[in-house]
């Protein structure tokens, strides 16, 4: 259920455990040994929880969604996670992309209602898990899905949750999924204050390439996204988009890189093997003859 965790320490991953008690989420780490001291990357996504607890440790880094800590050898990895309304906007997300199912989106409200502290709300999601219950066992699967979905969007807590999201909000949520089929329906002006949202978050060219994704081939203008892969200077980014993005012109990209004049980041494109492989010929030798 707790897929929104992850522990390594290089490039081994690490098991975790984990123990509600009282309305409290603990996590744990396991495994058998460490060197001397090494350091553990804990992946968590920012937007749904907040870790705590870790300020026992020596910490590395801690930045978006990675808290980077040095242990010692035999450390345990012990955190508190602390879990936010948008635990449920996000579940909700999830179940109308169908990435989950109505099973397991019984047992993320029931852990929901766990983590509840505002009576009145767990009262109306512990309503609403009953209704959902209810059509889960009185219609098909397909048929529960559509009824169960508008049962969750309509719900009163569900929309008070949605309003109080701000801009880095729905950025975060959008975005910690590389490409889904529902995203929400926003206008140009808004999308485009996602954009400038992304462009000071700690992640940002992976983030707003994520956000590129998912709005591809939907009417949106991404000129300011072209601009901004263009101004990173992000071999590989800059790649990914072209390769990724449907709606962007790739010729007319390349034409732009070669118009900054900077020839230290038209060769890395140039001599990337993604190029060779995302180019045409004479791609690539327009590109060579712009060095």
């Amino acid at each position: 259920m707790f897929q929104d965790f992850k522990l390594f320490f290089g490039k081994e991953k690490a098991e975790l455990s984990f123990e509600r008690k009282e309305g409290r989420l603990f996590v744990q780490s396991i495994y058998s040994s460490l060197p001397e001291e090494h350091i553990a990357h804990f992946y968590y996504d920012e937007n749904v929880y907040k870790i705590k607890g870790y300020d026992k440790y020596p910490v590395v880094k801690n930045e978006g969604s990675i808290l980077e800590i040095a242990l010692e050898k035999d450390t345990e990895l012990a955190l508190e996670v602390e879990v936010n309304y948008k635990y449920f906007v996000k579940m909700v997300y999830l179940f109308s992309n169908e990435w989950i199912d109505a099973e397991v989106l019984i047992e993320q409200m029931e852990f929901f209602i766990e983590m509840l502290h505002h009576k009145k709300e767990k009262e109306t999601i512990e309503e609403l898990l009953l209704q959902i219950k209810k059509i889960q066992e009185s219609y098909g699967k397909e048929r529960a899905w559509g009824k169960i979905k508008d049962l969750l969007i309509e719900n009163e807590v569900y929309v008070s949750y949605a309003k109080r999201m701000e801009a880095l909000d729905l950025f975060l949520l959008i975005t910690w999924f590389i490409c889904a089929s529902n995203v929400p329906s926003i206008s140009q002006d808004f999308f485009l204050e996602l954009v400038e949202v992304g462009k000071g978050y700690a992640h940002s060219l992976e983030s707003l390439w994520r956000l590129a994704m998912n709005y591809d081939s939907r009417g949106y203008d991404f000129t300011s996204l072209s601009r901004f892969f263009l101004e990173a200077k992000d071999a590989w980014y800059f790649l990914e988009y072209l390769s990724g993005i449907e709606q962007v012109d790739n010729e007319e990209m390349v034409d732009a890189l070669i118009a900054t004049g900077d020839k230290s980041f038209i060769q890395s494109v140039y001599e990337s093997e993604f190029s060779k492989s995302l180019f045409e010929e004479k791609t690539l030798e327009k590109l060579r003859n712009s060095l």
